[in-house]
This record gives C-alpha cells, structure tokens and sequence, in this order.
C-alpha cells in the first residue's frame, strides 16, 4: 500500500510539473487505476480519502495567482479624468454610493500552475 501512495504521490508530482490540472477526481481515478494495477484487492477511495492524502503529502488543488495586470503609463491622468466625469455627470448622488470593482480578465490559455509547487520543490 505504501507504494501505491508513493506511485500516487509521483504521478501528482508529474502531471503539475507538465503545467496539468489537477483536481481531487482526477486523483481518484488515478488512485483506482494504480490499486487495479498493483493488485491492491477491496481498495475503496472516497473524496474524504483524497482530501486526507493531499493534505498528508502537503499537496493541495489550488491555483496561485502569479499572473496580473500592470497599471497604464498614465493611470493617473485616466482616474482624473474618470473623477471629473462623475462630478459632471452623476447630480444628486453622494460619492459614499460609489464603489470599486476589479474585473480581471483571464486567459483560457493560462498556464495552470499550483500553489504546493513550492512544498515539491518546482518553483
């Protein structure tokens, strides 16, 4: 069994290290395939079995947030501008109404690269 863990355990190392997704079913097919493979007889993984070994192994299914947006040259002249359209335009409403809303726009084609790369030595 703790080979299994171990092929398990590689196999997640490997799949991240190719820029995969990984997400808790695809550790569990895996999981299946490897204990038919090695002959493990009644191997039974659950969901709950997955959570509990990534978190074992520090391994984790979340993403980290390395790719942003750099603000424009001329930020500042666009916030002045923006600033004096809404005193020009918006009468009678208080600015304590106004909010911010960052809308980031991503990429279908982003790399996918985990948060536990770290933990596995693939920074």
């Amino acid at each position: 069994m703790a080979n299994h863990k171990k092929k398990l355990c590689d196999w997640v190392v490997n799949e991240r290290a190719k820029g995969m997704r990984i997400s808790t079913v695809r550790v569990l097919q895996e999981s299946k395939r490897t204990a038919q493979e090695d002959n493990i007889k009644d191997f039974k993984a659950y969901p709950s079995w997955v959570f509990r070994f990534m978190k074992r192994k520090n391994l984790s299914v979340r993403f980290s947030t390395s790719v942003g947006q750099k603000l424009p040259s001329d930020w500042e002249a666009k916030v002045a501008k923006f600033r004096l359209y809404l005193r020009e335009n918006l009468f009678g409403v208080d600015s304590c109404h106004f909010g911010n809303m960052d809308e980031v726009p991503v990429s279908f084609d982003m790399p996918n690269v985990e948060s536990d790369e770290e933990f596995l030595g693939f920074e």
